[in-house]
Parts: C-alpha cells; structure tokens; sequence
C-alpha cells in the first residue's frame, strides 16, 4: 500500500485551514477541515487528525472491530475539540470536518462528518461512499430539485454535522473489501466543490505515480477555479 498528499491554501484565506494524516504502516489516513469563519478552524482540524492519530496507536490492541476502532477515535476527537472550546473563549465555536479511512488487511471502513468526502475507484469506475452532511446534501436527499437549483447551491456550505459542534456526533460509514489495484481518494470541498466525478476519474486513471496525480488534482481545482483550501490524499491499495 502506498499513499501520498497534497494541500494548499485557499486564495481568500489568510491560513490553511485543512489538515491530513497519511500512513500506509498503520492503515490510517484522514483529511480534516476546519470551518471557515470561525477563529480556531486550524485548531480543531489540527486536534482531530492528532487525537485520531493518538488514539489509533494507543488503543488498536484493544479493538478486533476495526469499525468500531474507527467511530471510537472520532468519538475521542470529538471530545478534545469540545473540551478545549470551553476552556478557550476565543474558540467556543471551533469545529471541524473529517473523513477518516481505516485498512485492515483486505477490510476497508470510512468514516465521515461534515462534508470532506471519500471516493473509491474500483476496476476504473469512480464511487463517492461518504455521505455529506450538509443543507445542500438534506436537500438533494428529499428530492428537492425542480427550481431550487439556486438554493441548494447557497445551501452547500452550510453543515448540519461537524466535529465540535455536539457531543453526541453520528458518521457517516462505509465498509467494503479492497483489492490490488484499488484507489482510495480523501479530499476537502476544495477539490470536489469544482471538479467533476469524470474528471477526477480520468485522472485517477492516468498513468503516472500517486505524487503526479495528488499534484494534477490540485492544479485542476485551481484552474476551475477554487479560492478554498484544497486538501487530497491519495491511497494506492497494490500490495
């Protein structure tokens, strides 16, 4: 398994705001936004991708569910972000996004909360298997298209879940097997707010190693016209 990542700050902001965790060794890899417009964004996506870290090297021993491994750590970030907005004025409102995903062997699990997102690229084909949390994606779910195109577009930003923003969190989860030759992507709206599922599939597909196209990603964001921070980290699944 190798994996890689890239990220950039937006052009309207004054910090990146994302953090990533990449490591192949342990089978961990996790993407965190913090919430734009709130002092100590950075903070919390800082401590969810640190506390999941932690957590996983801490207490893996322990857990033969690698689903209930995965939902624990969240849980565990989740609580530090809260615990630090209380005691820090300045940051009551500091919350978070994150997508976690978690290989064990042939086993795969991924969790979200926010709207970071996950894709799968299986035998070529490209599939999101995270579920955004989101005004616009409450929206899409109960079918409400036909002249609200506008208002599910305004509605995007707007999170109905996030890390920090309630004790009591529910993720999103995915659980599949993977094979050789299998590709995982996690990425920040950054990326996935202004490319196309094709375009992100051909470029998966491309010849090339994980470094080029976690680069190509990024520079096709930009170009399409992204001013947030744009975060990917890319996961070849080959043994």
């Amino acid at each position: 398994m190798q994996a890689t990542w890239q990220s950039k700050k937006g052009t309207t902001n004054n910090e990146n705001q994302d953090r990533a965790l990449v490591d192949p060794e342990l089978g961990l890899f996790v993407v965190a936004d913090g919430l734009g417009g709130y002092e100590g964004g950075a903070t919390a996506s800082a401590i969810a991708v640190s506390c999941i870290n932690e957590f996983f090297r801490t207490e893996l021993p322990k857990f033969s569910d690698l689903q209930a491994l995965v939902l624990s750590s969240i849980d565990y970030a989740n609580s530090a972000i809260r615990t630090l907005a209380v005691e820090r004025d300045n940051m009551r409102q500091m919350a978070t996004t994150v997508v976690v995903a978690a290989v064990r062997h042939v086993e795969l699990i991924i969790a979200n909360v926010g709207d970071s997102r996950a894709y799968l690229l299986k035998y070529g084909r490209l599939k999101k298997v995270t579920r955004d949390h989101s005004a616009a994606a409450d929206l899409t779910g109960k079918r409400l298209f036909s002249g609200k195109q506008s208002r599910i577009r305004t509605s995007r930003n707007i999170l109905t879940m996030a890390l920090g923003s309630s004790s009591n969190v529910r993720p999103a989860v995915f659980r599949s097997t993977v094979n050789d030759f299998d590709q995982l992507l996690l990425c920040t709206d950054g990326l996935w707010s202004v490319l196309e599922d094709d375009v992100i599939e051909r470029t998966l597909a491309e010849d090339g190693n994980l470094l080029e196209k976690c680069r190509n990603l990024v520079s096709l964001a930009e170009r399409n016209g992204a001013t947030d921070d744009i975060t990917c980290v890319l996961i070849d699944i080959s043994r």
